[in-house]
């Protein structure tokens, strides 16, 4: 029986590490537009209620909303006392669990953008909320990293570093599998087909009448290979 390739899996698991954080941070940064993907107007159903818009890219999603508190606001904009913001049914949402309700119960209105990163699941977070009755901005998962782009005029890009758990694991796991089928299963079926043939593993020297010890090309220690078993060498 064959050993499990650890040294591959290992690789295969650190680069679905690394595509991972590169489908959260630098594609979205890099190629995703602020007005690419597609947009949607909604109402959000959730206590205290809120309006707004969502976006989607292939690999990302954003929540822009603002939230409802002081009671005279809200009776402004024609809603019901102590009721969320209302609309058609059709037109009512839910918004995802990782996008941060905020409390207003103190406040008039709260303006949240929260965004979501990561293929092929969302996987890292980050958001800001701007009270406007106290003219305070709350930052939740941002990393400010000073890269000057073409698509931030600023001299920097805002990156989420509020993981996801379970998109992190699905990310991990989807990507290294790919990893190890496109790179790892064929140097995989390479040494298997030497192994069998009697070769060495490692540089394909042929192992006829070598036993018990290192390939004489390379070094490379080896074992018995079915051809050397049922020759008996």
């Amino acid at each position: 029986m064959r050993r499990l390739p650890w040294v591959r899996v290992g690789v295969s698991v650190a680069l679905g590490v690394v595509l991972t954080l590169v489908m959260a941070w630098v594609v979205p940064v890099a190629f995703i537009d602020a007005d690419s993907g597609t947009s949607d107007s909604i109402v959000v159903d959730q206590p205290p209620g809120a309006y707004g818009n969502r976006r989607h890219t292939w690999c990302s999603a954003y929540y822009r909303l603002v939230w409802i508190g002081n009671i005279d606001s809200r009776e402004s904009r024609g809603i019901v006392k102590g009721e969320p913001v209302r609309a058609e049914p059709t037109e009512l949402y839910s918004v995802p669990h990782w996008v941060t309700i905020p409390d207003v119960s103190e406040s008039d209105t709260v303006l949240t953008e929260t965004g979501a990163f990561g293929f092929p699941f969302l996987c890292m977070t980050r958001q800001f909320a701007y009270d406007r009755t106290t003219k305070v901005t709350t930052h939740l998962g941002l990393l400010r990293v000073p890269v000057p782009m073409r698509v931030n005029e600023n001299g920097y890009v805002l990156l989420a570093q509020s993981p996801l758990l379970w998109g992190w694991l699905g990310n991990v796991v989807v990507l290294s599998g790919l990893v190890f089928g496109v790179i790892g299963l064929p140097i995989s079926v390479r040494t298997a087909h030497r192994w069998r043939c009697g070769l060495c593993t490692a540089c394909g020297y042929d192992l006829a009448g070598v036993t018990d010890r290192p390939c004489p090309e390379c070094g490379r220690e080896h074992r018995k290979s079915r051809r050397g078993l049922a020759t008996g060498g």
